[in-house]
């Protein structure tokens, strides 16, 4: 890398980015920008030093208005990315992507799907993009307009030939971090680049200016000599972002002082996007004021028209002057009124001030879980002070000085109350420093970075912002999980960590799940150390979960076991790597890698008893004689104990285990897995074997996911689904089989649902076809939603028809397709309200008190339920509606009270919804508090 002619820096920020760089043989080395070419808004090409994170999906007509060159394509759809981006979604925001790059944070989904732009009916599902995707396309322009620039004059300032350094929010976890790379790599990027956090670019930039080195001078004089505290406050578009500095003065020869990195916030997705909601929720409030009620579409404009006001509001100076906010008529008629709303400049800014930067006591309550605005699918931090997350950063710190950076701090009168809030709490006021340039401040900082690694001086040190641990069994079976730390805070990178005085066995040729877990404020816990899950508190990252199979000539202990080394390296890129050695008496060394899974962590957790390790209250020796039994049916060869049908199977699993196949808990379920998972291919023994065989399956690994280990035994179940039925055309095997995927269907991905769906859909077009059919179609979460429209619209005529002598489980499909909350599956691939609204007016006047519709009832307590995201909510007046339907039949109030406040749904309401009773030990929880991991919200249990 230090051979590159250039250092590269790009700043790939939620509302712009940018890319800076660094002639390393220049005389007097200064950083550069590249004018980025775009689009203006009447397709005339100009050049900005900064691209707007906005993706456009062009119109025909405009797509041949818009020069080759300046196309950013990242589907087969023909796209724009920029200023014209940016200005399109004041008119035509359903085809416009904005902050792609808060999902890559988003628990809740899988930021590999293609669920962007969010909740547009007019792009189609199969056009729609991922936010790698959008970032890769991004990234991809980039790199695309400097090789036009650069490329043509030597083969050595061609972008693949630079060192490059892509900068992330100083809170991206490592599975974001790893999705950041992803998206580069997609992008045609070369191998090698760096990662680095915002907030320490804009220092980078900050110090890189020589007028700014007399300000240390002058502080340092001021404290005698005393150890400097420095506060970077970055409120982006879409983060907000602290790290924290220790400057010391320069010693010996030396020019420049010594600056680490301490400390940096934890993730809080909060800034710019946040203040646009909070000013659309005002015109809102207004327009209600008046009667007016608005569409999913008509809140996009006016989210968009807010976005407008506030960028004219933090840059106006007549407080009084009034600012009006167009939102089209929702009406096909071309006449429909347009809504205009008023709203002073004063009243804007006055809700910025008091709802983001509010001053109050330090010593204050901080109900950081309070408050705030969910939209566009987004988990928005739910306190939206901005001083309150800092407060609570700070924990009673003082700063020296504070360098303010990132788009939402650029007016003057923001920063100032900053600085106030900070000058009350400790007393003194902070000096304020200010980059020059702040669009570009960070870009710049990024390739400056690069400059300076060549060099002692100028470097910022503080290593990896986080201590990582690796949660592991104890040595006594029943003592909970432990903690081992992996790789301390501020390791550099290049660290390579052996945990050499910690004995490890690696169980090979089996499922294996590892749990990392993260700390940002435990810099004294070193390697080695061991700590308790409840000792303290940290984060968990998406687990890892594989099967690491064994090499040839390796010999193991008894049980398939080996003994390996847990290895921890710090990549120069600041990426971290995990690696288990295993070192054979010969010397010979073997590998194998630890790869996160950055797919998202479904809306359901394992509730592993505190997070403890989930061991079966049944003892080793029955549950290896259960074992044996399933052996004995489905086993290789000649059983050598007892011979046992498969059908007195069950029977005799029951008898061994002391208990009803109903009372097996989850981790039980798991461990006869096993043996089944073993017997495959040889449930083809008879029809009977293959029916209890297939019921097995599906009632030991249901719901398909919650449990260690799932990902990779749904790796092997699929296996069956690659075989097929070994009895086709019997009726019993064909119902087990579709029972089977539908109890397991939260653990298949939208590859694997949509496979399925394709094998039974023909199924479901006839007037007698299977009820279980039904249910497995429903069951498939991650099905296109105009799939799931299709089947809810047949659902609905089924229920509407006369012949339909029961309608117990067409209602019951109904409810899990027309659902707020799905079980297993991202928040994308809920339906819209509108969808739903009219499957209501359709059934509203039927009679729901017999012949199976008096299921209805369940069906729309679930479909219009009040969840956070008001995106998703059906309307008010539909919910009235509902109310009133439900009260005219008896409903009970459990039903009606969803329809009026937020109420997380309970375990028989998840059991109902599921279609039987779930695993002792699984619990399915019905939201994700924002900022944390579906993994981070596990919820203990007494079982």
């Amino acid at each position: 890398m230090t051979e590159s002619r250039y250092a590269i820096g790009i700043d790939l920020g939620t509302s712009n980015c940018a890319l800076s760089y660094v002639d390393r043989l220049a005389p007097i080395p200064a950083i550069q920008s590249l004018p980025i070419s775009q689009c203006d808004e009447n397709f005339g090409q100009v050049e900005r030093l900064v691209l707007p994170s906005f993706l456009y999906f062009l119109e025909q007509p405009e797509a041949d208005r818009v020069p080759d060159q300046l196309h950013c394509t990242a589907g087969t759809l023909p796209q724009v990315a920029g200023f014209l981006a940016r200005e399109r979604q004041f008119e035509k925001p359903d085809r416009v992507i904005h902050a792609a790059k808060s999902w890559l944070v988003h628990g809740g989904v899988d930021k590999t799907d293609a669920f962007l732009p969010w909740r547009s009916d007019t792009i189609p599902p199969g056009e729609k993009l991922s936010p790698v995707q959008v970032s890769a396309a991004y990234l991809r322009y980039l790199k695309k307009q400097w090789d036009e620039t650069f490329a043509g004059v030597s083969r050595e300032y061609a972008f693949d030939a630079q060192q490059i350094t892509i900068t992330v929010p100083a809170s991206f976890d490592e599975a974001a971090q790893q999705l950041t790379l992803q998206a580069a790599s997609a992008a045609g990027y070369p191998a090698g680049v760096r990662l680095l956090e915002e907030p320490t670019a804009a220092f980078y930039y900050w110090l890189s200016q020589q007028q700014n080195s007399n300000i240390f001078n002058e502080l340092f004089s001021e404290k005698n000599n005393a150890v400097l505290s420095v506060l970077v406050c970055d409120v982006g578009g879409g983060t907000t972002d602290f790290s924290l500095f220790e400057i010391r003065k320069p010693a010996g020869n030396s020019i420049l002082p010594d600056i680490k990195r301490v400390r940096v916030s934890n993730h809080i997705l909060l800034g710019g996007d946040n203040i646009d909601l909070a000013l659309a929720a005002l015109a809102l409030e207004k327009a209600v004021g008046a009667g007016t009620q608005f569409t999913t579409t008509q809140w996009h404009y006016l989210v968009a028209q807010s976005r407008k006001a506030k960028e004219y509001a933090l840059q106006a100076s007549e407080g009084d002057k009034l600012f009006r906010l167009s939102v089209p008529g929702s009406g096909s008629n071309l006449f429909t009124a347009t809504t205009t709303i008023e709203i002073s400049v004063h009243e804007l800014i006055d809700r910025v001030m008091n709802g983001f930067f509010p001053v109050y006591d330090a010593e204050a309550p901080d109900p950081l879980d309070s408050g705030g605005i969910e939209d566009f699918g987004l988990p928005y931090a739910r306190d939206t002070r901005v001083t309150a997350h800092l407060a609570n950063f700070l924990a009673g710190s003082s700063v020296d000085a504070v360098l303010y950076t990132g788009g939402t701090l650029h007016p003057a009168f923001i920063r100032d109350r900053i600085t106030e809030v900070l000058t009350h709490w400790q007393g003194a006021a902070p000096v304020a420093l200010v980059n020059d340039e702040p669009d570009l401040a960070v870009a710049h900082g990024a390739g400056w970075s690069g400059y300076v690694l060549e060099h002692t001086e100028g470097r910022i040190r503080g290593g990896y912002p986080r201590t990582v641990y690796l949660q592991v069994a104890a040595q006594k079976e029943k003592d909970p999980d432990v903690l081992v730390c992996v790789l301390p805070k501020g390791s550099e990178p290049g660290a390579e960590i052996a945990l050499s005085d910690r004995e490890f066995r690696l169980v090979l040729d089996a499922p294996a799940r590892f749990q990392l877990h993260i700390a940002v404020d435990r810099a004294a816990d070193m390697v080695g150390d061991i700590f308790s899950l409840t000792a303290i508190r940290t984060l968990r990252l998406p687990s890892i979960e594989t099967v690491l199979t064994r090499k040839p000539g390796l010999k193991l202990l008894p049980g398939g076991l080996i003994d390996v080394v847990l290895q921890a390296r710090l990549r120069e890129t600041g990426m971290l790597e995990l690696f288990l050695e295993h070192v054979t008496e010969a010397g010979e060394k073997h590998y194998w890698e630890l790869v996160f899974d950055v797919r998202n962590k479904k809306l359901s957790t394992p509730d592993a008893s505190a997070l403890q390790s989930t061991q079966s209250a049944v003892p080793r020796r029955q549950i290896q004689t259960a074992a044996d039994q399933i052996r004995s049916v489905y086993g290789k060869g000649r059983p050598t104990g007892k011979v046992y049908k498969p059908g007195e199977l069950v029977a005799v699993l029951e008898k061994t285990l002391h208990s009803k196949k109903s009372e097996w808990d989850s981790s039980l379920l798991r461990e006869l897995w096993t043996p089944l998972a073993e017997g495959v291919t040889r449930r083809g023994r008879s029809v009977q074997h293959e029916r209890v065989w297939l019921n097995l399956a599906g009632f030991v690994l249901r719901p398909g996911f919650g449990i260690d280990g799932d990902t990779v035994r749904m790796i092997q179940l699929w296996r069956a689904h690659s075989l097929g039925l070994s009895f086709p055309k019997e009726k019993s095997a064909q119902v087990q089989w579709w029972i089977l995927w539908r109890r397991v269907a939260g653990g298949l991905d939208r590859i694997q649902q949509r496979e399925i769906y394709n094998s039974v859909c023909s199924l479901i077009t006839k007037k007698n076809e299977f009820p279980e059919v039904i249910r497995l179609v429903a069951a498939l979460e991650r099905i296109p939603l105009e799939d799931k429209e299709r089947f809810g619209n047949y659902l609905v005529d089924a229920i509407r028809k006369e012949y339909s002598k029961d309608s117990a489980h067409y209602c019951w499909a109904l409810g899990r397709v027309a659902s707020r909350i799905p079980l297993h599956a991202p928040v994308h691939t809920v339906l819209p309200p509108a969808v739903v609204t009219g499957w209501f007016k359709r059934l509203q006047n039927l009679d729901w008190s017999g012949g199976g519709r008096e299921h209805l009832i369940s069906t729309f307590s679930q479909a219009g339920r009040l969840i956070a995201d008001s995106e998703l909510c059906l309307s008010e007046n539909i919910r009235t509606a509902i109310r009133k339907k439900l009260a005219s039949t008896g409903a009970p109030i459990q039903f009606i009270r969803p329809l009026d406040e937020i109420i997380e749904r309970d375990e028989q309401e998840a059991a109902a919804q599921f279609g039987e009773k779930l695993p002792a030990g699984v619990r399915l929880v019905s939201q994700i508090d924002p900022g944390q991991s579906a993994e981070a919200s596990a919820s203990a249990s007494s079982n």
